[in-house]
């Protein structure tokens, strides 16, 4: 079994320095971490971790789980080194998490073509109703909406069989 997570409202949020919320991939370099979870960027823009993202991560590493991402985040053109999510992932120090199924696509890529060809069961987390709705007919894929949960943390102990 894999858990494959979204980034931009699944793992983090990201808010403009006008409270408006961006894109992580809109973050202007240089990334400044200004708390356990929270970056901040040149103009004031703030990514911040959900609630309990940090704890159901490590839950997940504990049960010795495969943990991957898939997120539609990319700048195009740009090389891995100027992603702002994959600085994200450092800053936060939860990057050592995802051991398995790491993308990090162009938003027109569509998340169902890099997982329909996996075979073993995998666990989606997603705050977008159309992929959920898209992923939810692959078979062996089973999708968690990330928008009903506040805290990551009421997550942990359940099991996916």
């Amino acid at each position: 079994m894999i858990h494959i997570f979204d980034f931009d409202l699944t793992i983090w949020e990201t808010f403009s320095k006008h409270g408006t919320q961006i894109w992580a991939k809109q973050l202007i370099f240089p990334l400044q971490r200004i708390s356990k979870d929270e970056v901040m960027d040149d103009v004031g823009s703030v990514c911040r971790l959900r609630s309990g993202i940090r704890e159901y991560l490590n839950y997940l590493a504990l049960e010795n789980a495969n943990i991957g991402y898939i997120s539609s985040g990319r700048h195009w053109n740009f090389d891995d080194e100027l992603q702002p999510s994959l600085h994200l992932l450092n800053l936060f120090e939860i990057k050592k998490y995802f051991n398995s199924f790491t993308v990090l696509a162009y938003k027109t890529y569509k998340k169902s073509d890099f997982l329909k060809n996996i075979d073993d069961k995998i666990i989606f987390y997603d705050d977008d109703s159309n992929v959920l709705k898209e992923l939810s007919s692959i078979p062996n894929v089973l999708t968690i909406d990330s928008k009903i949960f506040i805290n990551w943390n009421d997550l942990i102990g359940k099991k996916y069989d």
